[in-house]
Parts: structure tokens; sequence; C-alpha cells
């Protein structure tokens, strides 16, 4: 998915065309993301309510652990490059 929309972004050269296509981007990604909710809990079954709380921690962790990560690579990589 993100490759899509990567490529999507290459071909509008105004401001509009890049701001409608993150509106569209936006409306479907926040409904995207109950689903993912939905479908964490339903295959969490019945010890639902211990196991959740892990799922989103770790989930944090590593969001925050790409992030550093990302963070780390952009300070060695020359802007240029971007």
């Amino acid at each position: 998915e993100a490759c899509i929309w990567f490529m999507i972004f290459i071909v509008p050269n105004s401001f509009q065309s890049v701001a409608l296509l993150m509106l569209i981007f936006s409306f479907f990604q926040n409904a995207i993301l109950a689903q993912f909710e939905g479908v964490t809990l339903f295959w969490l079954g019945e010890k639902r309510a211990e196991l959740y709380g892990k799922v989103r921690k770790w989930g944090s962790v590593g969001f925050i652990v790409g992030v550093f990560a990302v963070g780390a690579i952009f300070e060695i990589i020359p802007v240029s490059m971007l």
C-alpha cells in the first residue's frame, strides 16, 4: 500500500492536487485503523482483556524504535540524496 501511495504522489505537480490526495488518504487511513483494532481483538480471543495491552505496548515500542532508526539513518544520509 505504501508503494502505491508513494507512486501516486510522484505525479501531481501542484499544491491543490497534493492536498486532495492527502485528504483522500487520511479519510481511508482513519477507517482502516478501526478495522485493525477489531481484527486484533478478534484474534486475541478469550484472553483479549489481558493481552490487548501487551499488543498495544509492543506496537508502540516497535514504532518508537523504528522512528529512532529512521532518524539515525537520516543523520547519516545527506539531504541531497533524499
